[in-house]
């Protein structure tokens, strides 16, 4: 069924055929005669179907009537005392601690004594069960079952622990999450997990897709949400990745906004592993190996990759001679054990600076009229909520990064009684705690240790009263309790502590309201540049309530019911459109990019952003080149965010290609231009970084210069920029046409390179038998093409808008504009994706996605 014929099913509306498309061969006589008959034709099956169907549900119904099924018995647990098998009892122990913990999460039954482990009694842990979520730590501790239980116990804000038999982890719960017996797992529940369980969770206000499909649940229908510049979700966030993401190109907070005990992960844009670290872990871990090998060989016991490392090419240059010489003559398993050699090592990751934990107490028993939200124009976090203490108690959280300030601002409110804060800061590796003073608090790196020196300070800014308590703590008592926290690393300053203090000490001069009105300011001025709104597109949808224009729909709730059918009054069916949604997320993505890319950021947005919660982001949380460091500003121009967002892509590019000039010389033998690949970090190293599979990408270099160009159109009059970016562009050409290219029957084409994330199956013949091996370097992949063709298409684009909007001739070399012209024609296909079946002395089929191998 194709599109047309969709939509005219959906909409009710019947096609008529046509003789243009339904010929004369179709049925007897003309084409709408034969159409008419095959029509016939497919009634008379249906209508069989429906009698038969109508048949056999009359002798199911008839053969229950006559011998009906004696009901199942309930499923019981018997008492353990009746239970004589060991197997049995342990069976049955466990299915009791689940139904418990249970009926205790649903607020059912209190939580008994029987359930609370004592360390040094191990019957009374929780053998074979494992509990998920509420972790406090990103990464497991090592220890086992028993110190695990202590660790627990040593902190306050531990409610429960799991730990892991086979490789000896711990991990540390801050409140009870989904339990699910597990062999290997042991876990336990402390004393001090009452008052911290007693307050059950927020209820979800989104039932999954597949539960409502499943029930045939549908919603009632309603007005579209005008919701179009905040996030709004009525229960708190269970884990970072549901936290509210704060930022102001530097600095990047995670707040999930918990209302009793909670955690922000903290990161700062320049802390990477240093590149000087890893290459001594290198090092070492080659010299180790070479020990091993040596070993080996003297008991003639060398494997295979024992004699490769033998024949190694002294320089990355011989390495990419042999590999290339290897795939043009089709020896494609000798090209790939040559490309090896080329990998310049993992890439340095982006790493998480700080976890912050909060307790808030007292904490009372029942939270009510949970929200939270994320006003997008402000870059402002609330919460409010209110709990039972014979009276009222009303609740309010606010937070925010402000640019002006480079601080992270934490504000607890409560109202009529006065609340007590406390916070900590903690980091798993080379973190050491101080506290200056009895406002301030420090988590600095270990001098002895390595990587980059960094401190994250907070700072108390003013209380009711303040209590005096251990030096890893900041504890304050009142109705209004705010905290300033910052970071700084070594990148930036040479001493992060004294400078990480005096920032704090800087944005402490102004109160909170002023702080606030500061930030404001700053933010709304970066963000308010375009809006998008589809208010006034939305279709009117009935509904089912009288008040259902005031009521504030849940986020989440939106996404989960968009497209969906909707019910009115139990009979008319209606699809739940949602316009403003849309305009929600085009103004969440122009939100991120502003928080996470400033025009004093130091580096653009990573592939996470300015995000980062633990020790090391996932996937390195680097700056990818092979699609996604493009794709996060692809639409900063058009979205007004150019000025903004852009200025550190630029100075990242400037980087690179200084960089990639050397690695040009010393990779590939080029003297002249500039290359870099799939991969790189905040110290712009253009080597092709981590397995080849991903980092041998040779023209991502020039896919970055490109989409940097491109966001000088929205600027035709920045001459400055524009002259800076034909540098680039000129040394990415003459990269490419200056020794890189080869030509084969007059077509230009990329070699040894790698299309990202690709792969496909090459046959490896030998006397016997043939085999497959799945390799992925290639010939003129697409991806080259297509960015080639672009980037003279470009290059070209550049000098001429130099010459008419800059009135700046000469700048350009002429005879390599006009190299660059006549290469566009010479590229396989014209720069086109295409796929060739036939190869010589090479058989592939495609694994993934279309590969382009000459």
């Amino acid at each position: 069924m194709n599109d047309v014929e969709t939509v005219a099913r959906r909409q009710k509306v019947r096609l008529r055929p046509s003789s243009r498309f339904y010929g004369r061969g179709v049925g007897r006589g003309s084409g709408r005669r034969g159409i008419r008959s095959s029509r016939r034709f497919s009634s008379f099956i249906a209508l069989g179907c429906v009698m038969l169907f109508f048949v056999l549900t009359v002798m199911l119904l008839a053969s229950r009537l006559e011998a009906p099924r004696p009901l199942r018995a309930a499923r019981t647990v018997a008492p353990l005392e009746s239970v004589t098998s060991e197997k049995e009892q342990d069976f049955v122990k466990k299915a009791s601690v689940l139904k418990e913990l249970l009926q205790r999460r649903q607020g059912i039954v209190p939580l008994s004594e029987k359930l609370l482990s004592n360390c040094s009694k191990p019957e009374t842990w929780l053998s074979g069960i494992d509990l998920r979520g509420g972790d406090i730590q990103n990464v497991p501790l090592k220890m086992n079952a028993e110190e695990c239980c202590n660790a627990c116990a040593a902190r306050s804000q531990c409610a429960a622990w799991t730990a892991v038999e086979n490789d000896g982890s711990c991990w540390l719960k801050g409140r009870l999450g989904r339990r699910i017996a597990a062999k290997s797992m042991t876990s336990g529940l402390l004393r001090n997990a009452i008052q911290i369980e007693a307050v059950p969770e927020v209820p979800q206000a989104v039932m999954p897709r597949e539960a409502r499909k499943k029930q045939s649940v549908r919603p009632h229908c309603r007005h579209t949400s005008k919701d179009e510049l905040r996030l709004f979700y009525k229960a708190a966030a269970r884990d970072w990745s549901e936290a509210f993401p704060l930022g102001n190109g530097k600095l990047g907070a995670l707040v999930g906004l918990e209302p009793w005990s909670g955690r922000v992960a903290i990161a700062e844009e320049t802390l990477f592993e240093r590149r000087s670290d890893i290459e001594e872990a290198k090092a070492k871990r080659q010299a180790r190996e070479a020990t091993e090998r040596a070993a080996r060989a003297e008991k003639n016991k060398s494997t295979a990759d024992d004699k490769k490392w033998l024949s190694k090419p002294a320089t990355p240059f011989e390495a990419f001679q042999i590999s290339r010489n290897a795939l043009l003559n089709g020896n494609i398993k000798a090209a790939q054990e040559a490309a090896r050699w080329l990998d310049a090592g993992p890439v340095p990751s982006f790493e998480g600076l700080a976890t912050l934990n909060f307790e808030v107490s007292p904490s009372l028993s029942e939270v009510l009229n949970y929200e939270r939200s994320l006003n997008l124009e402000a870059a402002v976090a609330s919460a409010r909520f209110q709990a039972t203490n014979n009276t009222i108690v009303n609740y309010k959280r606010e937070a925010f990064v402000s640019a002006a300030d480079n601080v992270l601002v934490l504000r607890f409110e409560c109202y009529p009684i006065d609340c007590r804060v406390e916070i900590s800061m903690q980091r798993l590796e080379r973190a050491i705690s101080s506290k200056p003073s009895q406002q301030h608090l420090v988590i600095s790196d270990d001098p002895k240790g390595k990587g980059l020196g960094f401190a994250a300070c907070a700072r108390l800014l003013n209380t009711t009263r303040q209590e005096k308590d251990s030096k890893n703590k900041l504890t304050a008592i009142g109705s209004s309790t705010t905290f300033l926290i910052t970071g700084v690393t070594s990148y930036t300053s040479e001493t992060p502590v004294l400078s990480c203090l005096e920032k704090l000490d800087a944005a402490a001069m102004y109160n909170y309201v002023e702080l606030r009105q500061r930030h404001i300011q700053d933010f709304t001025s970066a963000f308010g540049f375009t809006r998008l709104s589809l208010r006034e597109s939305a279709r009117f949808v009935p509904s089912s309530r009288q008040d259902i224009d005031t009521e504030i729909l849940d986020t989440g709730v939106r996404v989960a019911e968009l497209g969906e059918e909707c019910v009115w009054q139990n009979k008319s069916k209606y699809l739940i459109m949602d316009p403003s949604l849309i305009a929600l997320s085009y103004n969440y993505a122009r939100y991120l990019l502003v928080s996470s890319s400033r025009e004093n950021s130091v580096a653009p947005a990573n592939l996470q952003g300015v995000w980062a919660d633990g020790l090391k982001a996932p996937w390195a949380g680097d700056f990818h080149l092979n699609i996604n460091l493009e794709m996060a500003y692809w639409a900063a121009g058009g979205a007004g965010l150019g000025q903004i967002s852009t200025p550190p892509l630029f100075d990242l590019l400037n980087r690179l290609a200084e960089s990639g000039r050397q690695v040009a010389q010393e990779y590939y033998g080029i003297p002249r231009g500039w290359v870099a690949h799939g991969f790189t970090d905040i110290s712009a190293d253009a080597r092709p970084l981590g397995e080849n599979r991903w980092a041998l990408c040779v023209t991502c270099g020039a896919w970055i210069a490109i989409t940097v160009y491109e966001l000088t159109e929205f600027e035709p009059s920045n001459c400055t920029n524009l002259k800076s970016l034909i540098k680039h562009l000129q040394g990415s050409v003459e990269f490419f046409l200056s020794g890189y290219l080869i030509k084969i029957n007059n077509t230009l084409i990329t070699t040894p390179t790698t299309s990202p994330e690709n792969s496909y199956r090459s046959t490896i013949r030998n006397k016997n038998a043939s085999r497959y091996i799945w390799s992925t370097l290639a010939r003129a992949p697409a991806i080259d093409n297509a960015i080639l063709y672009r980037l003279f298409q470009v290059y070209e684009e550049a000098c001429a808008r130099l010459n008419d909007n800059c009135d700046i001739s000469n700048y350009c070399d002429s005879e390599l504009v006009t190299k660059a012209i006549l290469a566009k024609s010479q590229l396989p296909n014209h720069g086109q994706p295409q796929y060739c079946a036939h190869q010589q002395n090479m058989t592939t089929t495609l694994r993934e996605y279309p590969l382009t191998v000459m």
